[in-house]
């Protein structure tokens, strides 16, 4: 969904003139001088801004490096342990048409078709990790043949260890195979950060990464909308008033999210065999109970909502005023 969605804005750009894409630069630094934003990078060079928008994820640069440099990104102590496997692999016939979330004490494995021609199973294990062992299970270029063939077999053996024993045949075959496990740790950033200052704005994980929920990276998207939409209404505005228009509309459903998202990953955390039987006897309820939370966050409609009408400005006031009195 993500290179479709990539690969949609790439050809918008490239049909948008007055639109350049420049790749292979990295923010150090910013700051604001007059009624400009200036954004040094690390090959030395800087670009002047009329606007700076952040929308470089949850280790966003120019957040730590320029808006709120203590907000650094956290770790959820939560992680994904994901691969994608053939369909035909398996000989015990999936128990899912297209999607299942399984749910255990040990975690929770999410298991999806992902192709169009249901050949390609994606698998995705929602477990507590400890950060301690975050980099000796990571993949990353450089790495020796011998340390990633390591990195793969404690993989395995994590997710066997944890679901190998599921009263799903499919699932203790999936996590029985040879796939190539990769680790990808959940990182957070803490509501109540700054989001803008006089020409800079943060939108998405930049701004308020939390662990996924309900429409996920769709919460971007929808920063996106609403901030084009305001700035379109506010136009003649200053920017101050564009973000402060954008925040209060913003922030209260970004910490209700980001709330909601921190009791929906603690049930992830591993448990004792009582606490997850219990979890398991409770799970129907808390789903019929929170139906209404999640259908409310795929009914949002950012393109919808309705705006607040800018503030005439006494500049504007009084513009007025002399164009009655120049027509009396």
């Amino acid at each position: 969904m993500r290179i479709i969605l990539s690969m949609a804005m790439m050809t918008v750009v490239e049909r948008t003139p007055n639109v350049n894409l420049v790749f292979g630069k990295k923010v150090i630094g910013g700051e604001e001088i007059s009624d400009k934003a200036i954004i040094h990078f690390s090959d030395q060079s800087e670009v002047i801004a009329d606007l700076v928008i952040g929308c470089d994820g949850v280790h966003s640069a120019v957040r730590t490096r320029w808006v709120d440099p203590d907000c650094a990104s956290q770790y959820t102590g939560m992680s994904f342990l994901q691969a994608t496997l053939s369909a035909n692999s398996l000989s015990t016939p999936p128990h899912f048409q297209s999607s299942a979330l399984n749910i255990s004490r040990h975690g929770s494995v999410l298991t999806s078709f992902c192709d169009r021609d249901r050949e390609q199973i994606f698998a995705a294990a929602i477990v507590q990790f400890d950060q301690a062992e975050l980099s000796h299970h990571r993949l990353e270029p450089g790495q020796d043949w011998a340390t990633k063939d390591r990195i793969r077999r404690d993989l395995r053996y994590e997710m066997r260890s944890r679901f190998s024993k599921s009263a799903l045949p499919c699932i203790r075959e999936i996590v029985e195979s040879k796939a190539d496990w990769m680790l990808y740790p959940v990182y957070q950033v803490r509501p109540g950060g700054r989001w803008c200052m006089n020409r800079v704005i943060l939108l998405g994980d930049a701004a308020h990464a939390m662990p996924p929920r309900d429409e996920s990276a769709a919460y971007a998207l929808d920063d996106a909308i609403l901030f084009a939409r305001i700035l379109a209404r506010y136009r003649s505005e200053p920017l101050t008033e564009v973000f402060e228009a954008y925040e209060r509309l913003r922030r209260e459903t970004i910490n209700r999210a980001f709330k909601e998202s921190r009791r929906m990953w603690d049930r992830n955390r591993d448990m004792g065999f009582l606490e997850g039987r219990l979890k398991e006897w409770m799970m129907p309820f808390q789903i019929r109970s929170h139906r209404d939370e999640r259908e409310s966050a795929w009914e949002f409609d950012a393109t919808k909502i309705l705006l607040p009408t800018p503030t005439p400005s006494e500049d504007l006031v009084s513009l007025n005023s002399f164009l009655k009195e120049g027509t009396a």
